[in-house]
């Protein structure tokens, strides 16, 4: 059925393997893609406390101050308003905010 969508297989090929690259590199994320920053293991997560500075992707304009914390994950009131909930083994793309490292 695709086959006659595209014409011939090269071509179903062709697409398929442009859709495969464009997938990938847009689920990437540049900090990932370069290996610079290493996301939150739930264990660091666990020892995050209130009023502690946190990060997106290590950047400096994506931040939040964590205002909860318990058993399952950590409550962060972001900068822009909006107020998330994220499970200690979801904090991958979390990092602790670069002022508070100094």
């Amino acid at each position: 059925m695709l086959v006659t969508l595209f014409g011939d297989k090269a071509r179903l090929r062709s697409y398929a393997s442009r859709l495969v690259r464009w997938k990938g590199a847009a689920m990437r994320s540049p900090a990932r893609a370069n290996d610079v920053v290493s996301g939150m293991k739930p264990d660091q997560s666990k020892q995050l406390k209130i009023g502690q500075r946190v990060a997106w992707l290590d950047s400096e304009t994506d931040q939040g101050t964590i205002t909860a914390s318990d058993w399952s994950g950590v409550r962060i009131a972001w900068d822009n308003g909006k107020d998330q909930f994220f499970h200690h083994n979801n904090m991958t793309e979390i990092q602790v905010a670069r002022a508070n490292l100094l």
